[in-house]
């Protein structure tokens, strides 16, 4: 028995699905087989249920390969075989900021990084700019943008506040240490003063 794994998607549909040979069509929901599978019930020696998947013969899914569908999103009629390389990569679509750009669905992240309508951030937003609005208007937002002339003195400065914040990290490190090595003095000459033995180390 030959068993259809999943429904196609509706992002297409078949050229003439009548005329596909009946045994291409899944007798439980009467689409066209999709990553079809053949299948045993149960083992004919032990009854053990399911017995194997194998896919079927290599000419049924090439007759499958070459059913014809058309795009519902663009109209191109195609082998099916071919069709989820034109979903991702050649099927045209709008971006989905509607910018006005025609974009592939493999190409919408790229097109993030310069749709004029992806949100964003100050160019200075590390040193304090709190803006944040569209690509578009970052241009009017800079000639405006108050930490924008003072960019290069804050960062400067904010490097001296990260070297001091390192080197108060550091300083409290080693009090931690010298404090360890007193505490362990002290403790040894309790031990010597008592008649206890006095290790060195």
């Amino acid at each position: 028995m030959i068993i259809r794994s999943k429904k196609d998607k509706e992002n297409f549909t078949y050229i003439n699905e009548s005329a596909v040979d009946q045994e291409l069509i899944c007798v439980e929901c009467h689409f066209p087989l999709h990553h079809p599978i053949s299948t045993l019930d149960k083992c004919p020696v032990c009854g053990a249920s399911p017995w194997s998947k194998q896919q079927p013969a290599r000419p049924i899914l090439n007759m499958l390969a070459r059913l014809q569908v058309k795009c519902v999103a663009c109209a191109e009629i195609l082998n099916r075989s071919d069709y989820e390389t034109h979903y991702t990569k050649k099927c045209p679509i709008s971006c989905p900021l509607n910018c006005g750009a025609s974009l592939t669905r493999s190409s919408i992240q790229s097109h993030k990084a310069v749709c004029p309508l992806e949100g964003g951030c100050c160019t200075v937003h590390d040193v304090g700019c709190p803006w944040t609005g569209k690509r578009v208007e970052l241009v009017a937002h800079s000639s405006s943008c108050p930490f924008l002339p003072l960019a290069t003195v804050l960062r400067k400065k904010q490097q001296q506040v990260d070297q001091l914040i390192k080197q108060c990290e550091e300083q409290q490190q080693l009090i931690t240490v010298l404090k360890q090595k007193v505490s362990h003095m002290e403790l040894l000459e309790k031990s010597s003063g008592t008649g206890g033995c006095l290790y060195q180390y």
